[in-house]
C-alpha cells in the first residue's frame, strides 16, 4: 500500500559498494604514505596518476602505457615506468623493500656472473649492478614493452656495458612458444597454443650460457618466469650444477617443495638458504648448488 511503501527506509547504495568505497580511499591513503620513497614532487605525483590509472584499467585515461619518470631514494639513477602497469610494484619490491638482497649476500667478490631470466621492465638488472659495479648479466625476457622498458631503465642507469638483453622465454624443450599478454606486465605466461598471443623463441639454458659466453661455474640464476619454471627445472640435468646459487620465483601449481625435489633428481646437492611462501600462490626460494 501506499503508506507502507512511504514508511520504507530510502534507497542505499547497498553494503558492496560501500566495502568497495572503503577499499579505494585505503588504497589512495596506502598511495599517499609512500611520498618519502620519491625524491621529488613531481615523480610522486607521476606514482599517484599510475595509481589510478592500475586500479581503473577500463577508464579511457590518457598516457597510459607510456612511460614517465621515477626517482627513488633508494636508488641513485632515474628510472622509467609505464602508466597503469605493474612496474612500480616491481620496482619497489626489488629496489626498495630488497627481495633479492638475500640471494646477493651469498655472493663475493664484485664481478659475478648472473643469469637473469625473467628480467621484465629491468629492476632487477639495476640491482645487480648496483650491488656489483662489475658484473655481467645476460638478461632474457620475451616480451617487446618489457625489454624496451629493460634497455630504457639499463641506459639510465648508465649499465649497458654490463647488460646483454636477450628477447627470448627460457623453457625446458627449444621451440617457437606463445606469450600470453592478457595478464599484468608482471605477469605474462608462455604456452603452446598459438591463440593466446605472438610467437617468441624458446632457449634452453644452455643455449643462453652459450650465448653469454659464459664456460665454467656461473655465480647465480635467478628465475621470475611465471609458472614456466616448473618445465625449465623438470629438465635441468644438463645445466642445473654450473650454477652456484640460484634464486627462483614460483608459481601454483609448481611449488617448492617440486622445485628442491626437481633439483636433487637432476643431480643437484643443494643447500636451502630462504625457502619462504610470499602469498597463496607465489613463493621464494634461495638455494646453493654444491659442487
Amino acid at each position: 500500500m501506499p503508506k507502507a511503501a512511504a514508511s520504507r527506509d530510502p534507497p542505499s547504495f547497498g553494503v558492496r559498494p560501500r566495502v568497495v568505497a572503503m577499499r579505494q580511499i585505503r588504497a589512495l591513503q596506502r598511495s599517499l604514505s609512500h611520498r618519502p620513497l620519491f625524491t621529488s614532487r613531481l615523480s610522486f605525483l607521476n606514482h599517484l596518476y599510475d595509481h589510478l590509472l592500475l586500479r581503473r584499467p577500463a577508464l579511457p585515461m590518457p598516457f597510459r602505457g607510456k612511460t614517465y619518470s621515477l626517482r627513488l631514494r633508494a636508488f641513485p639513477h632515474p628510472l622509467v615506468a609505464r602508466y597503469g602497469s605493474s612496474d612500480f610494484d616491481i620496482a619497489s619490491e626489488v629496489l626498495i623493500f630488497g627481495e633479492y638482497a638475500e640471494a646477493a649476500r651469498h655472493i663475493t667478490g664484485l664481478a659475478p656472473r648472473i643469469l637473469d631470466l625473467g628480467a621484465n621492465a629491468g629492476y632487477s638488472l639495476l640491482f645487480w649492478c648496483q650491488r656489483f659495479p662489475e658484473c655481467r648479466v645476460p638478461a632474457v625476457e620475451p616480451d617487446a614493452s618489457n625489454l624496451a622498458t629493460a634497455r630504457r631503465n639499463v641506459e639510465l642507469a648508465g649499465a649497458s656495458a654490463r647488460i646483454r638483453l636477450i628477447q627470448a622465454a627460457a623453457v625446458g624443450r627449444e621451440r617457437r612458444v606463445f606469450l600470453d599478454r592478457s595478464t599484468a606486465q608482471c605477469a605474462f605466461r608462455v604456452s603452446d597454443d598459438q591463440a593466446v598471443g605472438k610467437a617468441v623463441d624458446g632457449a634452453r639454458v644452455e643455449t643462453l650460457l652459450n650465448t653469454a659466453g659464459f664456460t665454467g661455474r656461473v655465480d647465480l640464476l635467478k628465475c621470475d618466469i611465471e609458472g614456466a619454471e616448473a618445465e625449465l627445472f623438470s629438465n635441468g640435468a644438463g645445466w642445473i650444477r654450473r650454477f652456484r646459487l640460484i634464486v627462483v620465483e614460483t608459481h601454483l601449481p609448481y611449488t617448492i617443495a617440486k622445485l628442491t625435489s626437481d633439483l636433487e633428481a637432476n643431480g643437484a646437492a643443494i643447500e636451502p638458504l630462504r625457502l619462504e611462501q610470499k602469498g597463496d600462490e607465489l613463493g621464494i626460494a634461495v638455494i646453493a648448488v654444491r659442487e
